[in-house]
């Protein structure tokens, strides 16, 4: 998305093979380059930033207090952490600015409920968005980040590992929903698109390519683009079948 690069335009026309989606595909598996050999998964890419062998890794707030007092391991034993003051030394990047746009990736929880919906059903919603507001987010306050304005200072309150970071971090955190968009969900996007970008999806498509270029070296990002092509074109024209 901060490359202007998109699976389809809002024509229907597959736009995998763009030189912006190359240099997506080339950006992102140079990263992979700089990062310990081999595949990763949630945590080994943990550990290597807790044991300063990563300088940044992509993961959700649900870190912040594992950047504190380490993480579990699989052994059932605390990471010992390598850098002192780690949680203070942490940014969380609410933005990533590309050559052609700019771009975030959020997740949003919401309520619904059924017009006409029983009395009881409305007075759970409006108790959470309400009153229990507060003990909702308490549930989970690293995860869970308050989409009212105020009650941002209440959240901030809510843990006490939330005093080993920086203010600007806490305000990067909470402000995430400011600039929060998600790749392949374009306006304009119609029934057979949206279903095609769950095929994308659930098939890891990006993923694999990406594996193929900087792992496995069977691809370059021309030719990683190129199969990308294909594989959404046949996925498009068994969907608008």
């Amino acid at each position: 998305m901060s490359n202007n690069a998109w699976p389809m335009d809002t024509e229907g026309n597959v736009t995998m093979n763009t030189p912006e989606m190359v240099e997506a595909l080339r950006f992102y598996s140079d990263l992979q380059r700089c990062a310990l050999p081999g595949p990763q998964y949630w945590r080994g890419a943990r550990e290597a930033y807790e044991l300063d062998q990563a300088g940044m890794l992509f993961y959700s707030t649900y870190i912040m207090d594992d950047l504190v007092e380490g993480s579990g391991t699989e052994a059932g034993e605390k990471v010992q952490l390598a850098v002192e003051d780690l949680a203070l030394q942490t940014g969380f990047a609410p933005m990533m600015e590309g050559p052609n746009d700019a771009a975030t990736y959020g997740q949003l929880v919401v309520l619904g409920i059924m017009k006409g919906a029983d009395p009881e059903a409305q007075a759970v919603v409006e108790y959470f968005l309400k009153e229990g507001y507060m003990d909702v987010l308490a549930l989970a306050p690293f995860g869970k980040v308050p989409v009212l304005k105020s009650a941002v200072d209440g959240w901030k309150g809510l843990s006490p590992f939330f005093a080993s970071y920086s203010s600007e971090t806490l305000e990067q955190v909470a402000n995430g929903y400011d600039t929060m968009q998600r790749w392949l969900f374009r306006p304009g996007y119609g029934a057979v698109e949206q279903a095609v970008v769950g095929d994308i999806e659930g098939r890891l498509l990006i993923p694999q390519a990406i594996a193929n270029i900087a792992l496995e070296g069977t691809m370059t990002p021309e030719t990683a683009a190129e199969w990308l092509q294909a594989q959404v074109e046949e996925l498009y024209a068994n969907r608008s079948k």
